[in-house]
């Protein structure tokens, strides 16, 4: 159902929280210098985002920037208590951070001011929000040096202050959920209801825009119907307090009932003792060197079975994916079939959204025994028997894979480097589907693209004739909204569009104000074509005839603005990896188009990780090579060739390949996989490693290769090196 307006009034949303605003102290006076209340010995209260901020290090700074106390790992509760050191001197700043496997840091910031003696004070997405308005550079993660440096004030006056702000924005939501609880100082507790319900259903991303700025996205997390946007409002950090948008009125009804995130931990608690299983335990297969195959019929224990919506594993699919592990290892929770899984925990259980029929979309970190850990989401049914108060795995009931993801690259062109440049976007991942020969993608505001077949995956095309219309396959998925050199000076004139012309770009870049305008849970439409006939008129896409299947997928944020992306880190490859694609490079007649392999050795770069930056959790190498005849044992290099087992002929052409990487984003510096591609039924294949190894064939070459990474919040980015040159 789609958020509309209710029968709150907006005079009810103006008297509810100025009652709310009344009892947090809202307007009050106060200064750091005024006061005569006691500095507080122990500041204690709960860190949660809805769900409690587990394993988080909670970090007290002071006025003058000292740390004057530090907590434990914050529990399931999301309670703390941290005793202040002697001396220390309001107000204090509260940092809480915590740091997955992959070297993500998720940071949320709370404030206490002079005056305040009792040492109540919360953390969460709310009080991160009062920290950016407070802070100078809309950074809630600077405000503790802010602070020192006098770059920016916490007084009693000016957090009453931003605090009122804030809930005023917020003032419909806290009118829907009916809270009264202060924010800041209140007592909650993390159970899905009141203040913690509230918190269930926002999402409010800060990103840095400049030094002195910083966007603000306010999300209301609920139920809609399929294609219909989310309620989000934008602004700045420095927009004034009088001219922030509020939200619109929402609909209680279409807010996440109370008490769910006390059912989503508590299936992902039973998903945990499913796991802790021996692999023999959980399944009837027979387990051979740690691996079994089978199907939902075969997975037997009822700490296992009872996951499941009705306690029937057979009643899952996702994207097309029934519950099993085949002999590929391909299935929906094909890890249950294998020992390597042993021990797996589920934690960090968050409520992301509630889908159209009802089912809720949760959030979820897996850790293996090996520490590696994970984020995803499960789709989760409310169980009708034995328990209708319990939540279980239903998954999306689609039939087809699929997925959309804000996607980041700075493109570095090693013998260019004037030539570098930023793009920002989207990334599609469609696997090729037998029968599916497109899939049109319907954007948020309504724009559409297609879909067309690549060699490994579905990937956007270039357009070969117009009439009759002919689609070559791009080699991406990646749709570039915005892009710009960061050369200060030397760059190309033209765009990088017009120059890198084998990916994918809009035909007019978006502007940084609209790509902060989209939501970050957008929803994209996918239809999915078996025998259907494709047409371009203007820029719209369209289909006709055929099947069409539709399925819509959300992101979990927005793609980043070109002026947030000028403000992060990236993890770059060490000076001696450039030098040797620099040395690997074969010139063209006017530029450099591609890079050798060597013949006796795999690739072995390293690279370096800056402070703030994401370190990389993948690499991938990209290549192309010529057919291969398996039968024959020959390269085909010809014009055209004929295929030794069936007689089939061939146009001679380059397939293109990825060697992926997968890795410890403690490491730095990793030897790469090399694997051929598939071979058809007339033994033909994509053959590029030599065999036996290591190294490549001298007919293979490197087009490209990235360092890739992805924060807790959806975004992923990849720093791509590039051998060839745009001019």
């Amino acid at each position: 159902m789609a958020l509309k307006k209710h029968q709150y009034g907006q005079l009810a949303i103006v008297v509810a929280t100025a009652a709310l605003i009344a009892a947090c102290g809202g307007g009050g006076g106060g200064s750091s210098t005024g006061s005569t209340s006691a500095t507080p010995t122990t500041l204690s209260g709960t860190a949660a985002t809805g769900a409690a901020f587990t394993d988080a290090i909670i970090t007290v700074t002071d006025a003058t920037g000292a740390v004057v106390g530090t907590s434990t790992a914050v529990g399931a509760t999301g309670q703390f208590s941290i005793a202040l050191s002697a001396n220390a001197t309001a107000p204090f700043v509260l940092t809480a951070s915590r740091t997955s496997s992959s070297g993500a840091t998720e940071t949320l910031v709370s404030v206490v001011p002079p005056g305040s003696s009792s040492g109540a004070v919360n953390i969460s997405q709310v009080t991160n929000l009062i920290a950016a308005r407070l802070s100078a550079s809309g950074n809630p993660a600077n405000l503790a040096s802010e602070v020192a440096s006098g770059a920016s004030s916490v007084t009693a006056s000016s957090t009453a202050t931003k605090k009122a702000e804030v809930l005023t924005i917020l003032a419909p939501l806290i009118t829907a959920v009916g809270v009264s609880t202060d924010p800041l100082t209140g007592t909650f507790t993390v159970n899905g209801t009141g203040m913690d319900q509230l918190l269930d259903s926002l999402q409010i991303d800060i990103t840095p825009a400049s030094a002195s700025t910083s966007n603000i996205q306010i999300s209301v997390k609920a139920q809609q119907a399929d294609g219909v946007q989310p309620t989000a409002i934008q602004f700045t950090s420095n927009t004034a307090g009088g001219s922030t948008p509020t939200l619109p009125t929402i609909v209680p009804a279409n807010l996440v009932a109370a008490g769910t995130s006390a059912l989503i931990n508590a299936e992902l608690a039973q998903l945990t003792a499913c796991y802790a299983l021996p692999t023999a335990s959980r399944v009837s297969s027979t387990v051979t060197n740690g691996l079994a195959t089978g199907s939902a019929s075969n997975l037997t224990a009822s700490a296992c079975t009872g996951v499941f919506y009705g306690s029937n594993p057979s009643l899952y699919l996702q994207g097309g994916a029934a519950v099993g592990r085949d002999a590929s290892g391909n299935g929906a929770f094909a890890n249950l079939f294998t020992d390597a899984a042993t021990g797996t925990t589920f934690s960090r259980g968050s409520y992301k959204f509630t889908r159209n029929n009802g089912d809720i979309v949760a959030g979820y970190m897996a850790t293996d025994l090996l520490g590696n850990q994970t984020f995803g989401t499960f789709v989760l049914r409310a169980n009708t028997t034995p328990n209708p108060t319990s939540l279980k795995l239903i998954g999306n009931q689609y039939t087809y894979p699929g997925s959309v993801n804000a996607y980041q690259q700075l493109r570095e062109f090693v013998n260019q480097e004037t030539s570098n440049y930023l793009s920002t976007g989207y990334s599609f991942s469609v696997p090729l589907i037998s029968g599916i020969n497109y899939v049109l993608i319907t954007t948020p505001d309504g724009s559409t693209m297609p879909l067309v077949r690549g060699s490994s995956s579905m990937v956007l095309p270039h357009i070969a004739n117009l009439s009759p219309l002919t689609l070559t396959p791009s080699g991406s998925s990646f749709v570039r909204i915005e892009s710009a050199y960061t050369a200060s000076s030397g760059a190309p004139t033209s765009a990088p569009s017009a120059l890198d012309t084998g990916l994918f770009f809009v035909p007019t870049d978006f502007t940084d104000a609209q790509i902060a305008s989209t939501p970050a849970q957008s929803t994209w439409r996918f239809d999915y074509c078996s025998g259907c006939t494709i047409q371009l008129s203007g820029n719209v896409w369209s289909i006709s005839g055929g099947t069409v299947t539709t399925q819509y997928f959300k992101t979990l944020n927005r793609a980043n603005t070109l002026a947030e992306l000028k403000t992060q880190g990236w993890a770059s490859l060490s000076a001696s990896s450039v030098t040797d694609m620099v040395t690997r490079t074969v010139p063209g007649t006017t530029t450099a188009i591609y890079a050798s392999l060597p013949a006796s050795a795999y690739l072995a770069p390293s690279w370096v990780v800056p402070a703030g930056a994401l370190p990389p959790t993948q690499v991938k190498v990209w290549g192309t090579s010529l057919d291969y005849d398996y039968t024959a044992q020959v390269t085909e290099t010809g014009a055209g060739f004929t295929s030794t087992t069936n007689s089939v002929s061939y146009v001679s052409g380059r397939t293109s390949f990825i060697d992926t990487q997968n890795l410890g984003s403690t490491l730095r510096t990793t030897t790469m996989n090399c694997a051929n591609g598939a071979i058809d039924v007339n033994q033909i294949g994509e053959r590029h490693c030599a065999n036996p190894g290591p190294g490549y064939l001298a007919t293979a070459r490197q087009v490209g290769l990235h360092l890739y990474a992805a924060d807790p919040s959806g975004r992923e980015y990849a720093h791509y090196y590039a051998p060839y040159t745009l001019q």
